[in-house]
């Protein structure tokens, strides 16, 4: 992943009317990289968790994850490379934020 992942996952979840609260490996409850908490006003929080473990078995920072997934939820979201395949980011994307929305009303 790369920051630019970051960043436009960021300000999605953000123009959709979500607060995120980042929380880095090495706080209560954060076994990857990183878990972001999200939420809109009156609805509960989800959680997703950023994968920390490279091939080796090795931790990895945030900005080097290769995906992320809602914690308790089938919706994960891989981070395609932007600059080969930005249609497919985009896509993939969009289909992550429309299951974060139908799993948030429910």
């Amino acid at each position: 992943m790369s920051q630019a992942h970051l960043k436009q996952l960021h300000a999605a979840l953000i123009q959709r009317g979500w607060k995120v609260e980042a929380r880095e490996r090495g706080e209560a409850g954060v076994e990857g990289a990183a878990t972001w908490v999200i939420h809109r006003p009156g609805e509960p929080p989800l959680w997703i968790d950023f994968a920390g473990f490279g091939g080796m078995g090795e931790d990895i920072p945030v900005e080097a994850s290769y995906a992320c997934q809602v914690r308790g939820q089938p919706i994960d979201l891989y981070f395609s490379r932007i600059q080969r395949s930005r249609a497919r980011w985009q896509a993939d994307l969009a289909a992550f934020l429309a299951a974060l929305t139908d799993v948030s009303v429910r």
